[in-house]
């Protein structure tokens, strides 16, 4: 738990870093279902351009409920469910950092193992229930992204967050974990070129 502890705060700090840093990347925002709507209650997230997160599915309830769960995992599939930021561990090595829970924005990142990559990642976003809907939002997150915002907006008459049932509950996170190349070192190609010199020597010196 210590370490898991750690690895969420520097999380964390890296992400509050960057975001506050003096260099300003583009930031591309989705929303989900749709910012256009004027009575349902919208999730948002925001990453570093330029390809932007996609809306995927949204509903209402708890995402962990039996019908919930079928149509997120066959959305995300063949992705699996690796963290959810409530505390729960998937996959050891897996942390995914949220900020701002029971609120109506904060930050998100993610931490994978060393010598992995994340591919196909998702991120479910879970409201408190009632008083708008949808209560959850998944959405598609680009490779090579690892943080980001998010955020929930109200359109209707309650406010600011109905009573904090519109805040944010957590955050799951899926995708896939594949190994990524190990480099040869320098010295180690010297060596293999060496080997190879010597062996072509001996072959025309039998020749």
């Amino acid at each position: 738990m210590f370490g898991r502890n750690l690895l969420k705060s520097v999380a964390t700090a890296a992400v509050l870093a960057v975001m506050a840093g003096g260099v300003q990347a583009a930031t591309v925002t989705t929303y989900c279902p749709g910012a256009k709507s004027t009575a349902v209650r919208d999730f948002s997230v925001t990453i570093e351009g330029p390809t932007a997160a996609g809306c995927v599915a949204s509903g209402i309830g708890n995402t962990d409920t039996p019908a919930n769960s079928a149509i997120i995992l066959a959305a995300v599939s063949p992705a699996t469910l690796l963290d959810k930021s409530d505390g729960l561990s998937i996959v050891p090595g897996v942390v995914i950092t949220v900020t701002g829970v029971n609120t109506l924005s904060g930050l998100w990142s993610i931490v994978v193992p060393n010598g992995f990559s994340l591919i196909n990642s998702f991120l479910a976003l879970k409201s408190g229930e009632g008083n708008g809907d949808p209560d959850w939002a998944l959405f598609s997150i680009p490779a090579g992204v690892l943080s980001g915002a998010w955020s929930i907006t109200d359109p209707t008459t309650c406010t600011p967050n109905c009573n904090g049932k519109q805040s944010l509950s957590h955050i799951s996170l899926y995708g896939t974990l594949v190994p990524t190349a190990v480099p040869v070192p320098a010295a180690g190609l010297l060596l293999l070129g060496a080997l190879g010199g010597l062996a072509a020597l001996r072959r025309r010196r039998t020749a």
